[in-house]
């Protein structure tokens, strides 16, 4: 929003969850409520059809998982009015559903962990008895998942956890996959991320976590810009396979086994460090709008490395917690506040997004137990 929006553009925010601020920025001009695509995508996709005239010719980001799930899957009805910044349902569910991306990585040479969908206890069971626990059970999409137990995965230490939690899910619903855990620290994490067009990378660039939250199985709440080469080839082998066009985040992890980037997921849409790339002079978003507005292509060009950024609610909240636990300096906790660095949400000219963020949580808190 902020990227477009200093540029000159008209920023209309869709909001449907009960934790986007985004509305609240200096930088929206109009702010829509329409139905969750999670919950009813049929409404979801109607409310945008009914507003298409209004906004004709207009580019569209669907920015979270089910959101990019329907937009992808009704591009064709959605292109009446729009510009769709998501490629056709046969590409995106390669990414979106983790069983498939890890079928791709297989048939092109990438390394990945071992992973193996499950649809009973007693296949599980067996998966497990060809792994080394602990090990992971993530959903096949991560959204439904997130949406229904609040976290991308269950870290399982025993057979009986395993047990428990593959019930739990196929109880739910929700396809699930045995997946082995690479071990190693924050920093094994790293993400290639770039803007392609028919599988060819354009613009390109790289960063490693720092600091995860939850540790060891949480989504970064610390990251760097840094070169790291041993990622680029993969990742572009990866969208060459596919002949993405988009911007996507690639993410590795270290094996500290065997020395090996791991493939461990694919975001095809723009993802929470969005505003790291714009630090350090890659300004995604404007490019995927020049992109698709008026065929414009970018040059080649650098991200400058060694800038921090910080998800500040989730770093300071993980911190505290985790003070004891972490193997991390008082200089490690101090150091990306004390060096360049660009925040997840918060920013001086535009503050209010951030400041509500503790209000919309607790709201939801509420609300969630009073149906309790």
């Amino acid at each position: 929003m902020r990227s477009l929006a200093r540029r000159g553009i008209d920023v209309v925010s869709v909001e449907y969850g009960d934790m986007q601020p985004g509305h609240l920025s200096r930088y929206v001009g109009t702010s829509l409520r329409v139905p969750s695509p999670l919950h009813d995508e049929g409404a979801f996709i109607q409310a945008l059809l009914d507003v298409g005239p209004r906004f004709q010719g207009s580019v569209l980001f669907p920015m979270w998982d089910e959101a990019l799930v329907s937009c992808s899957k009704y591009k064709a009805r959605l292109s009446e009015f729009y510009l769709v910044a998501a490629e056709e349902w046969a590409t995106t569910r390669l990414f979106v559903e983790k069983a498939r991306t890890a079928e791709l990585a297989a048939s092109i040479g990438i390394p990945h962990p071992l992973t193996t969908t499950v649809d009973s206890v007693e296949a599980a069971e067996e998966c497990a008895s060809r792994l080394q626990p602990p090990f992971l059970i993530k959903p096949n999409r991560t959204h439904e998942f997130q949406d229904r137990f609040g976290s991308k995965m269950f870290p399982i230490e025993s057979l009986s956890d395993l047990k428990d939690a593959v019930a739990r899910c196929l109880d739910e619903g929700i396809s699930v996959m045995v997946q082995e855990f690479i071990p190693g620290v924050p920093s094994d994490g790293v993400v290639y991320v770039g803007y392609f067009d028919a599988g060819e990378a354009l613009v390109e660039s790289t960063h490693q976590k720092v600091r995860d939250g939850p540790p060891l199985y949480g989504s970064p709440r610390v990251v760097i810009s840094k070169p790291i080469p041993e990622v680029v080839e993969p990742g572009r082998r990866l969208m060459r396979a596919t002949g993405y066009t988009g911007f996507a985040g690639v993410e590795f992890k270290r094996d500290d086994r065997d020395g090996r980037f791991k493939l461990m997921e694919v975001n095809a849409r723009h993802n929470l460090a969005g505003a790291l790339h714009v630090r350090c002079g890659i300004d995604y978003p404007w490019i995927h709008y020049e992109h698709l507005a008026h065929g414009r292509k970018p040059e080649r060009m650098e991200a400058q490395s060694g800038i921090y950024w910080i998800d500040l609610y989730r770093d300071l909240g993980y911190s505290l917690r985790h003070l004891r636990s972490e193997e991390f300096s008082l200089w490690d906790y101090l150091k990306p506040y004390m060096r360049p660095h660009v925040f997840r949400t918060f920013d001086w000219r535009d503050p209010r997004p951030f400041l509500a963020y503790p209000f919309l949580k607790l709201a939801k808190t509420l609300r969630s137990r009073g149906r309790r």
